[in-house]
């Protein structure tokens, strides 16, 4: 399974990313940002996103809808 988190809390985001890949054994990729997060989650194919709300240059809401409004059905 391939997860894109995006989170902008680099320490929390390396310890869930760890916790996913040893524990699951799942594909993780980071964005630090909302607008990279967006990038990214159009850029390739995710299993899973999973977002913080409180992003810089993107909120998670503002990222979510523009990526559902672009067709896209990727559980978040």
């Amino acid at each position: 399974m391939r997860v894109l988190l995006v989170e902008d809390e680099r320490r929390l985001a390396e310890n869930v990313a760890r916790s996913l890949r040893e524990g699951a054994g799942y594909a993780v990729d980071i964005a630090e940002d909302g607008q990279q997060g967006l990038y990214m989650a159009e850029s390739s194919a995710y299993d899973l996103l999973v977002l913080d709300l409180m992003l810089p240059k993107l909120d998670g809401h503002s990222l979510l809808v523009r990526f559902r409004q672009h067709g896209h059905e990727t559980p978040v």
